[in-house]
This record gives C-alpha cells, sequence and structure tokens, in this order.
C-alpha cells in the first residue's frame, strides 16, 4: 500500500515561511522498513532543502499591489471572488481589476470523483471580467495556474477556454516552460 505526500504535482503554500521542509518524499511503500541511511525506508525524503526557509504566503498582496498602483495616482478595490457581486456595481470606478489567484487551482474532493472545488474561472468570474473588459477596464491576473488550470486540469471547461482566448487573449501552449 502506497502513502505519504506527493507534493510534485502540488506542493502546497506555507504560512509566511517554512523551516521544517527538508525535501521531496521518494519512498511511498509502507511495507519498506529503516534498514539504515542508504535504505531509510517508508516516508523517505530527498534532503536538498534542509538548510532553506521556503517562502509561503504573506497575504499582504493586495496592499503591495495597490500602495504601487495608489502611488501612481490608481484607484483599485480589493476584494476575495465571492465578493464580485459588490465589485460588479463599482466596477467602473475602479481603474485597475488586479485579480491574485496565487497558487489556486482545481483540487478533486475525496478520493473518488466527489466533483471538483477552487476552480479559478468559475461562471461568475467570467461574466465579470468580461464585462469589465468589454468595457474598457484594464486587468491584472497573477497566479501560477492562470492558464494550466483551463487546458490541463480535471474538467477541461471549453467556454473557459474560449474566454480565455477571447477576452483574456492567450492561448495554451503547454505548462512545461524550456
Amino acid at each position: 500500500m502506497y502513502a505519504g505526500f506527493s507534493d510534485f504535482k502540488d506542493s502546497g503554500v506555507p504560512y509566511i515561511y517554512d523551516i521544517s521542509y527538508i525535501g521531496e518524499q521518494f519512498e511511498f511503500r509502507r511495507e519498506l522498513p529503516w534498514i539504515g541511511d542508504n535504505s531509510p525506508g517508508f516516508g523517505a525524503s530527498y534532503s536538498d532543502y534542509e538548510t532553506k526557509v521556503v517562502a509561503g504566503n504573506t497575504f499582504d498582496y493586495p496592499y503591495n499591489h495597490g500602495k504601487a498602483f495608489s502611488n501612481n495616482g490608481y484607484s483599485f478595490s480589493s476584494a476575495s471572488k465571492d465578493a464580485l457581486e459588490y465589485l460588479e456595481k463599482s466596477h467602473n470606478e475602479i481603474d485597475i481589476l488586479d485579480i491574485i489567484l496565487g497558487k489556486q487551482r482545481q483540487t478533486k474532493k475525496g478520493r473518488a470523483s466527489f466533483g471538483i472545488k477552487y476552480n479559478i474561472y468559475n461562471t461568475t468570474m467570467i461574466d465579470f471580467i468580461s464585462k469589465y473588459a468589454q468595457s474598457g477596464g484594464n486587468i491584472i491576473i497573477s497566479g501560477a495556474n492562470v492558464a494550466t488550470d483551463l487546458w490541463d486540469s480535471y474538467e477541461k471547461d471549453t467556454l473557459a477556454q474560449k474566454f480565455a482566448s477571447d477576452i483574456l487573449k492567450y492561448t495554451w501552449i503547454t505548462d512545461q516552460a524550456i
């Protein structure tokens, strides 16, 4: 039976920083015992991070982005994805729509297919951004999976892909930069 932490696809994000991470796990077979340092058994991981501090989420990105916008004479508003209803009423007053997604991406719920959560571009988000862009609004979208989530994910939503091509003006090529 296999068990452990497979962080090769998504390592997660620590709060502010992490000093306890020592490296990626490479041995997932529960039945393998520790024999010695050269054969460490179940749970063994690389040690290439044992002297490093892993940067995490400081949760101050809206403040930092907003400060830069304000210093250059632009208005801004910060809100969660769930607060788009409020922003939709006031989006004509906003010079720049700054969407900070971080490492958000689609994730399966549970072991079996119980659905998908953390989808970046849901219908509400697509409608809001489309209206804002078509009214001449300026948009900045940052994050690790802003394209990958549409083309290389659990649910390939053709409507969202068309939105990316027509409104955001990008096309998918690969998720691996060379």
